[in-house]
């Protein structure tokens, strides 16, 4: 019998049902991977053991969200106002479990292959190393393969396997396998089971895309695909041809076996364990109401904390894991997934202030296919103009880029949002790790009140602009230039600073209000110098003056107001300077305890807090030596990983959160000398985090969308519609 407990507090309301049975049990691979760590006045309750058990809600009067009371599966998000359950039917499920790496269940696929009810297209292949312009993929898809150079190789080709000497190639290749398919397939539904691709792929059956695996899918690397495509898309009695586009980041590329065409029902031997739920808590504190729920699959706890915001549409998940083993673990990749979404019949999808622009109706997504923007761009909007009804979905991370993206699991109009929060932590026994929040807002009315509503969950975490930024900053002229010249004169060809104090009086007519100098720091003579590549941030190079003349400078721009900005570079020196000799332990290293370099130069890693505070002081007598108020920050969006253990547990840290870190203690710098001050992260990754510490921000995706539209020699109507 249930047991049905409720916490009131105003509107909210959690509702638990408890049952003092706890079990495991198997079921379809899981698609989100969840944690979290809270710590409050909680209600404990053991975990229900039937799916049967009534479901956990958590509501107010805005929307109402359900989760299976055995495994936690988010199944359930309805629209109060109207009634409307937003969340479709799933073949996967959303649970709290992470999403284990199928295992082939190999007795039964060699029995279909034994039956001829599959194909074994393992083998001879051939590839070509290449990454194909449009118009050649185009010819591909349409069977001309004469255009492009093929090899032979044999399939599987991972390391260990079939052609082992391509195992380490990085980079773009493609795949061919031709083939005459066995009779009697014309009128069932049929399939393509890989055993795994290292790293993505997009895989196409006679020109005809039948599946892809991008980054949205954990473990990418050694997760089975199956592919699932009609009949017709078969030549029958001819011979057809398997194409397969593989992408690889790093070592260990290639495909693995088995690699296998044939009855969908036959090829659908994959098996994966869905963990139950342990313990589910609920609170409300007047405002905001919670709901945990954890799952144990060993080495790993695992948690998701829902939070209701008080009195709104707005609802958070935050993700947790716990390493429960008696070894330390290597957790990586956090994914947020959802249960496939409908707004209305006609949604479409926006990525607002981002690559592609537009609204793309969920129709324009081939069924499991995935669409993300441009970047690291963590926000997504669905809107359906005829319900008139907004879902949006943002992530609150300062330590890792997540992007979002939304793939379309089927033909209906629903979509899954992802974010990927790319963490990378040693959890030592016992260790937790609390990721980054997931919000969601609903909305009614029109499409700006869907976009907007991102700004009521920046108001929840407080992003914002640094309140000490320059005042009238929006209104003022910046000027962009450097004493050596423009690079066609190699930075050194306009006379220095005597001849940039001689053009002052024209910056002054063109109501110039800040003065940006490109790096000026002291970088040697040699043939090869780098302007990006300073020996020491405290020495003014030689080659453009003295200290004493930018001083002059600074004094000259002062007279009518101008002040300097200057650029700094925290990406770290050449490793022959006095400063990478004196702090080695600065520097990242890769897993096998070397220093990374980057650009030429020692990487530094940005989240050392002695190179930050080196940078900070570097700052400071900046502003205080020529009163420069601020600075561009050149490649602030972090650096390369760092897997130094005298550092950090996290090596992921370097990303994100170095570039954030950096920009505070530059900022800090400067706050130092003075009350108002500028500084210009630079950074093209789209998250939104940048504003919390910079005043100005490129806008690069407009860059971006230009050299697009003239790369494609677009029609004056597209670019109207474009920047409308």
């Amino acid at each position: 019998m249930n047991d049905p407990r409720t916490l009131t507090s105003c509107r909210p309301t959690v509702r638990l049902w408890r049952n003092p049975c706890a079990q495991w049990a198997c079921g379809p691979r899981p698609s989100v991977l969840c944690h979290s760590v809270f710590t409050a006045a909680w209600f404990f309750f053991a975990a229900p053991a039937f799916a049967a058990d009534a479901d956990l809600v958590l509501e107010n009067r805005h929307v109402r969200l359900a989760f299976a009371a055995a495994t936690g599966e988010w199944t359930s998000f309805i629209d109060k106002r109207s009634g409307d359950e937003l969340i479709s039917p799933a073949k996967t499920p959303v649970t709290v479990a992470p999403p284990s790496v199928p295992t082939i269940d190999s007795s039964r696929l060699d029995r279909a292959i034994a039956e001829g009810r599959a194909l074994s297209l393992t083998g001879d292949w051939t590839f070509a190393a290449k990454s194909l312009a449009a118009d050649e993929v185009e010819r591909l898809l349409q069977g001309k393969f004469d255009g492009v150079s093929w090899s032979p190789t044999r399939i599987p080709s991972r390391r260990g396997e079939g052609d082992d000497k391509l195992h380490d190639r990085v980079g773009e290749f493609w795949y061919r396998r031709e083939f005459v398919p066995p009779a009697g397939w014309s009128d069932k539904e049929l399939a393509l089971l890989i055993g795994a691709v290292d790293d993505f792929d997009v895989t196409y059956l006679n020109g005809t895309r039948i599946g892809a695996t991008g980054q949205e899918t954990p473990h990418h690397w050694e997760t089975p695909r199956l592919y699932r495509f009609p009949s017709g898309l078969l030549r029958p009695g001819e011979t057809n041809v398997l194409l397969c586009r593989v992408t690889n980041g790093a070592a260990d590329g290639g495909i693995a076996s088995p690699v296998v065409m044939g009855e969908a029902n036959a090829l659908d031997t994959l098996e994966s364990r869905v963990p139950r739920l342990t313990l589910h808590a609920g609170t409300s504190d007047g405002a905001d109401t919670q709901l945990q729920l954890t799952a144990r699959d060993e080495p790993y706890e695992y948690s998701a904390t829902f939070t209701l915001l008080a009195d709104s549409a707005v609802v958070a998940r935050q993700l947790s894991v716990r390493n429960v083993g008696d070894t330390e673990q290597l957790f990586q990749t956090a994914v947020y997934a959802t249960p496939p979404l409908t707004v209305g019949p006609d949604q479409v999808r926006i990525f607002p202030g981002s690559l592609p622009v537009g609204d793309a109706p969920a129709s324009s997504l081939a069924p499991r296919e995935v669409s993300r923007p441009r970047g690291e761009d963590p926000l997504v909007v669905l809107w359906d103009a005829k319900k008139q009804r907004g879902l949006g979905s943002w992530f609150a991370c300062d330590e890792e880029f997540s992007p979002v993206s939304v793939e379309r699991p089927g033909p209906g109009a629903a979509l899954i949002v992802r974010h990927n929060q790319h963490v990378i932590v040693r959890l030592a026994p016992g260790e937790s790790v609390t990721l980054g929040r997931q919000f969601f807002w609903l909305t009614h009315g029109s499409r700006d009140a869907a976009l907007t509503g991102v700004q009521t969950v920046y108001r929840t975490i407080g992003l914002r602009a640094p309140p000490d930024g320059l005042p009238g900053l929006r209104s003022m002229v910046l000027y962009c230039g450097h004493p050596g010249g423009p690079p066609e004169l190699r930075f050194r060809g306009y006379g220095g600073f005597r001849a940039l104090s001689g053009y002052v009086p024209t910056l002054q007519k063109l109501h110039v209000d800040l003065l940006w100098l490109l790096p000026i720091w002291e970088h040697g003579e040699d043939p090869k110098w780098n302007l990006y590549a300073p020996f020491d941030h405290f020495e003014v190079s030689r080659l453009y003056g003295t200290a004493d003349e930018l001083k002059q400078l600074a004094d000259d721009c002062g007279k009518d107001g101008m002040r300097l900005m200057f650029d700094l570079v925290p990406h770290g020196p050449p490793d022959f300077t006095p400063l990478a000799k004196a702090h080695p332990e600065w520097a990242a290293k890769d897993q096998a305890g070397k220093a990374i370099y980057a650009w030429g130069q020692l990487a530094f890693d940005n989240h050392h807090a002695g190179w930050q505070d080196y940078m900070r002081r570097a700052a400071e007598w900046g502003a205080r030596q020529f009163g420069a108020v601020g600075a561009r920050v050149d490649c602030a969006a972090g650096g390369p990983l760092n897997w130094n253990r005298d550092v950090t547990n996290r090596p992921s840290l370097s990303s994100l959160a170095a570039g954030l870190g950096m920009c505070r203690a530059i900022r800090d710098g400067y706050r130092r000398v003075h009350d108002h001050v500028c500084l210009l992260p630079e950074e093209y990754s789209g998250a939104n985090a940048y504003h919390r510490v910079g005043d100005l921000t490129y806008d690069a995706q407009f860059y971006f969308l230009q050299a697009d539209l003239l790369a494609r020699q677009a029609a004056p109507e597209e670019w109207a519609l474009q920047f409308q």
